[in-house]
């Protein structure tokens, strides 16, 4: 599962009813969860977690130019493309 700032603009009722949702459709799923998140809250809430920073997605051998390139559609030069900013927390 993947959840983009599921978090944001939330009080913190609704942020813990949030979580406690993803929680438990993980658990029932058997599934994996990654969030991406600027919220401590979300952080506090699980025991396990990575930070990513200048994450780089590998090149592709079949030269196809669309894998150089970030979201923006700006190739960064070096084959590899941009794929989370700085300091999102899964």
């Amino acid at each position: 599962m993947l959840a983009d700032e599921p978090t944001a603009n939330l009080d913190d009722e609704a942020c813990d009813a949030t979580l406690a949702l993803l929680r438990r459709a993980v658990e029932q799923q058997g599934a994996s969860l990654v969030i991406a998140s600027h919220d401590a809250r979300v952080e506090a809430a699980w025991g396990d977690w990575a930070e990513l920073r200048h994450l780089r997605l590998p090149r592709r051998d079949d030269g196809n130019e669309s894998d150089r390139r970030d979201r923006s559609g700006a190739s960064n030069g070096n084959g590899n493309a941009s794929a989370a900013g700085e300091g999102a927390t899964a």
